[in-house]
């Protein structure tokens, strides 16, 4: 577990919430389960009707760190809402989280030890295991490493970017977010960008970005996905596997065969 007082920087998970009651509790405790305990969850939930926020205000009273809980007063949609969540953080380093995944116990402290290793890293993300509702495996994500274990600024192919989940950066990204709303989604036109495609776009132009080649989440594929993912055992392009998975565009970084 972290230590009090330790030099190194704090961790703010930010989980933004909307109907997640099947699954919260899982992924909940499996932050609690850390090695590397964060400093504090932010959770902005964007109008639940069912038991979510009962279930992480039932977390909360004995979780290991400080739990906020924001309720938005109008509906900001999953890219807002995780942008929102952001602006709450007071953590050096802001890890975005999905409330129905499952983090492996050393996600943070692998994550962690790459920026403390290299100064200069402004983004890490990493591997991640294809599971079902039931947490029963399907396949990696990354079948091969999408680019080197660093990247140094502006050297990724252009749109290249990762999924939320995987990604952690440095808060020093927090100002760039005042650009978030001009900006547009070159995958859905029309559309604002995705908060996970914005911060790799910015953190890929100031600094570097690391990638771990570890399954160090469990990326749960449901009927109820926002964005999902098939399987995917080479890098191309996803194949949905069941009825009411919803498939996202796949990063430009995984198509370098």
């Amino acid at each position: 577990m972290s230590e009090a007082g330790d030099p190194g920087p704090r961790i703010s998970i930010v989980m933004a919430t909307y109907n997640g009651a099947t699954h919260i509790r899982e992924q909940l405790d499996s932050l609690a389960a850390q090695t590397c305990l964060p400093a504090e969850l932010i959770v902005t939930d964007d109008g639940s009707t069912d038991a979510t926020l009962d279930i992480v205000a039932d977390f909360a009273r004995n979780a290991p760190f400080p739990v906020q809980v924001h309720r938005n007063a109008t509906r900001l949609g999953y890219k807002g809402n995780f942008m929102h969540a952001v602006t709450l953080s007071t953590g050096d380093l802001i890890s975005f989280c999905d409330q129905d995944d499952y983090w492996k116990p050393d996600n943070l402290a692998r994550v962690r030890e790459v920026f403390l290793n290299d100064p200069d890293v402004m983004m890490v993300y990493h591997n991640a295991r294809l599971v079902d509702e039931n947490r029963r495996s399907i396949s990696t994500f990354y079948a091969t490493p999408p680019m080197p274990p660093v990247a140094r600024p502006l050297t990724l192919q252009p749109w290249s970017f990762s999924y939320g989940y995987m990604q952690t950066f440095r808060a020093e990204l927090k100002p760039a977010g005042a650009l978030w709303p001009r900006m547009r989604d070159h995958y859905n036109p029309g559309k604002e960008m995705g908060h996970d495609l914005f911060y790799f776009l910015v953190a890929s132009g100031v600094g570097s970005i690391a990638y771990i080649d570890e399954e160090l989440t469990e990326y749960r594929l449901h009927g109820g996905n926002t964005v999902g993912s098939g399987k995917r055992t080479r890098p191309t392009f996803s194949t949905a596997g069941a009825t009411g998975w919803k498939t996202g565009p796949i990063p430009t970084a995984t198509l370098h065969a």
